[in-house]
């Protein structure tokens, strides 16, 4: 866990979460929209723009330095028709990659103020109105658990090769011993980072801790409880698969613990001896001829 804190962008009080809209990207947006078809006198001052865009980009994200160095080399070499046509597909790529993170940014912030209120909720009585605001901030919070946790993994996916630090990564691995690298590897990954937390994981736990905390009101609590959340799902951690769908799921384990199946047949012991009449019960015949009756004594 801490690798990926240290080796990936913390976006909390970061320029895109302090003022997103800072920087104005419309005439590049405008360019990216016209495509590389130009007079060969727009060309030169239409490479500038992009460039400065570019560098721009870089430098509200916090691209790492190696990164942006691999980019220039391919980018702006010369003023060409080609390089134009390389830099606005790499400006396209790198304005969506800032929108989504955009977006992140601002359902993170969202999450962490609805959780406050939900942790922080208290109620007197079962007509108490904080009650129903507690209701809507509980389904509020969970379809921003979901929705995050899918995002997340796709702009982990697709960007994470610009924020995640991977000199960084190998210049720490290298420092630790043979046992610890190999753990060390599988940490080294991107992820959203917000105050010092990897985020993914701190949903999880924000959900364990409203399961486990005591609040003042025990209404709230039994709200709480009743819930439904995204953490509590079998493929929590991880981008759902399409076919996957919470509700199919609920049904599926509820059906499950009504009629789990067939009962196990226990192996047969040795066979117990069968009941004969009321309550004799069989005795396997004596040995040997049968015994002599003696005739009855006159009294």
């Amino acid at each position: 866990g801490d690798l990926r804190i240290l080796c990936n962008i913390d976006w909390y009080q970061s320029p895109l979460h302090i003022d997103p809209n800072a920087a104005d990207y419309s005439e590049a947006q405008s360019l990216i929209e016209a495509g590389p078809e130009m007079r060969d006198q727009a060309l030169p001052s239409c490479w500038w723009k992009l460039k400065a865009t570019v560098e721009q980009v870089w430098a509200e994200m916090q691209v790492p330095g190696p990164v942006m160095d691999s980019a220039k080399a391919i980018l702006f070499h010369a003023v060409t028709a080609q390089s134009y046509a390389q830099l606005l597909e790499y400006a396209s790529k790198m304005l969506d990659y800032r929108a989504m993170t955009v977006s992140l940014v601002r359902r993170v912030e969202l999450r962490e103020e609805v959780w406050v209120d939900v942790h922080s909720c208290h109620a007197i009585c079962v007509t108490d109105p904080r009650l129903g605001a507690l209701d809507d901030h509980l389904r509020h919070l969970n379809d921003l658990t979901k929705s995050l946790t899918v995002d997340m993994e796709e702009w982990r996916t697709r960007f994470g090769r610009w924020f995640w630090s991977e000199a960084r990564a190998a210049s720490i691995i290298s420092t630790l011993g043979t046992k610890e690298q190999a753990a060390a590897q599988q940490e080294a990954v991107p992820a959203f980072v917000w105050s010092g937390k990897e985020y993914s994981s701190k949903m999880g736990h924000d959900i364990s801790i409203l399961l486990s905390s005591d609040p003042a009101s025990n209404l709230v609590k039994q709200r709480i409880v009743a819930a439904r959340f995204a953490a509590n799902d079998p493929l929590w951690g991880q981008a759902p698969p399409m076919w996957y769908d919470q509700d199919v799921a609920k049904v599926g384990i509820t059906q499950l613990k009504r009629n789990p199946g067939p009962k196990v047949v226990k192996p047969l012991g040795p066979p117990k001896p069968k009941l004969i009449g009321y309550k004799k019960w069989a005795v396997p015949p004596p040995s040997g001829p049968p015994p002599i009756r003696q005739p009855a004594t006159p009294r």
